[in-house]
């Protein structure tokens, strides 16, 4: 190697810190300030006339945990929320990664509806589509969903004879269908691309080796997909625990909206905890599993 030229491995790294420069730009600028600002308000008392801030200790963590009614049990509602929708996500996203990776008509029409709604669920675009009234009922806490709800179906079906338990069972299963698409568009792009990044010569050995479908997919495509895995998990960890139909996020917002600034904080606080905590322990359990393969 001549002297004053980056290796191939050093100019990797610095690709990597040039991508990640405007997040921790963002990082440092915004986030940090922002979040200390939110900590000196959650072992304060803060005087909204004169500015004054009087310092409270634990006050209002204590209140949280021995005195809110509600803080608690939303909570608790919402981690056993994460531990039975993270899984199904990942799961779905997966399913269709797979069936999308494969050879078929339609294909990038197919691609791009599963990542419609990625596109949609963006503010601008909500905002153009329905003037602004999915994003109305995104801030009061309800799901996206809701808006493709129609009691005009419901009251149709029950017209032509069917039972009204059956009717609710079947419309559902088709809320819940349309829910899991619209949280699952980016992970499957993700795991898509993670797919095609396996080499085809894997796959012709293993054939000829005589393995099975279900042996393939588990000992070579399944490890192969590992580090994506990870970042598909911790994201949509995240994106459970900051959605804007949580019911404690939107307690925590309100208490804000109520001016209840240092209370609002101090239980924001404690939510970023549990979920840093929560993200810490996934890194440790899967990223055992990871599997990197030097390119």
């Amino acid at each position: 190697m001549k002297k004053g030229k980056l290796s191939y491995e050093r100019k990797k790294s610095l690709y990597g810190y040039i991508f990640l420069a405007p997040w921790l730009l963002g990082l440092f600028a915004l986030f940090f300030r922002t979040f200390i600002t939110s900590t000196i308000y959650s072992f304060s008392d803060l005087d909204l006339v004169t500015g004054e801030i009087t310092l409270v200790g634990l006050e209002h963590y204590k209140t949280a945990f021995n005195t809110d009614p509600r803080f608690l049990p939303l909570l608790t509602a919402q981690l056993q929320d994460m531990v039975t929708t993270v899984p199904v996500i990942i799961g779905f996203s997966l399913f269709i990664a797979v069936l999308l990776n494969q050879e078929f008509r339609g294909r990038a029409l197919a691609r791009t509806v599963f990542f419609l709604p990625v596109v949609i669920g963006s503010g601008i675009v909500i905002s153009i589509i329905q003037g602004d009234q999915m994003s109305n009922e995104v801030i009061n806490g309800t799901r996206a969903a809701g808006l493709f709800e129609s009691g005009s179906i419901f009251d149709m079906l029950e017209e032509s004879g069917l039972n009204s338990d059956l009717i609710g069972t079947m419309m559902g299963i088709v809320n819940n269908i349309f829910e899991l698409s619209w949280h699952s568009g980016l992970q499957i792009i993700l795991f898509l691309a993670a797919l095609q990044t396996v080499p085809d010569q894997l796959y012709e050995v293993a054939k000829v080796e005589g393995a099975t479908s279900w042996e393939i997919f588990f000992k070579i495509t399944l490890p192969m997909i590992t580090p994506i895995l990870l970042v598909n998990v911790i994201y949509t960890l995240v994106d459970t625990f900051t959605d804007y139909g949580n019911s404690l996020l939107v307690y925590i917002l309100d208490l804000g909206k109520k001016l209840n600034f240092e209370y609002s904080a101090a239980l924001g606080n404690v939510y970023f905890v549990i979920i840093f905590a929560i993200i810490g322990v996934v890194l440790l359990l899967i990223g055992r599993m990871v599997t990197y393969v030097e390119k």
